[in-house]
């Protein structure tokens, strides 16, 4: 009988086991699909709100292959842009306070590289209430091609923390 309820537990605790592995949450928490939209290979951050509040979007790298993440900018200057590699599974956070903002997706291999659908190889969420000193307001990369862990240390390192929603 002993060594019955000891199967039965052990079988117990490797369903609880795996179900709660399953229930863990693959995004930041109170961090919501919203806030952009994937158009025409690229995705573009629009706010409505002007001046346009500091936010922070995660980005995590979906597809088996490195990908780069740019943003072009639309004047020729000493400024040509800013790009971000980001490896398979990895998470990127981008903060931004501008009325909007694009992001384009290339696949870099031997030789060429070529421009991909960002919604294939992107999973992208705005965090729902931040909070941050004024020294990191702005539109950069906060932290990058990292875990979600280490994401999440890089910006606490900033002064950036996630509000709980009350």
């Amino acid at each position: 009988m002993k060594r019955k309820l000891f199967w039965f537990g052990l079988w117990f605790l490797g369903l609880f086991s795996i179900a709660h592995a399953q229930t863990q949450p693959e995004w930041p928490l109170y961090c919501y699909k919203k806030g952009y939209a994937f158009i025409d290979q690229a995705v573009h951050f629009e706010q409505t709100q002007k001046p346009a509040p500091q936010q922070l979007f995660w980005i995590k790298n979906n597809s088996s292959t490195v990908i780069w993440i740019n943003h072009e900018a639309d004047e020729i200057s000493a400024s040509a842009g800013w790009a971000t590699e980001l490896m398979p599974k990895k998470w990127t956070a981008l903060m931004l306070d501008r009325n909007s903002f694009s992001l384009k997706c290339v696949e870099i291999k031997p030789g060429a590289e070529q421009v991909i659908d960002c919604s294939e190889v992107l999973f992208i969420c705005r965090q729902h209430s931040i909070d941050y000193p004024t020294k990191s307001k702005g539109s950069y990369w906060a932290a990058e091609n990292s875990t979600l862990d280490e994401v999440e240390d890089a910006l606490h390192r900033r002064g950036i923390t996630m509000k709980k929603r009350a």
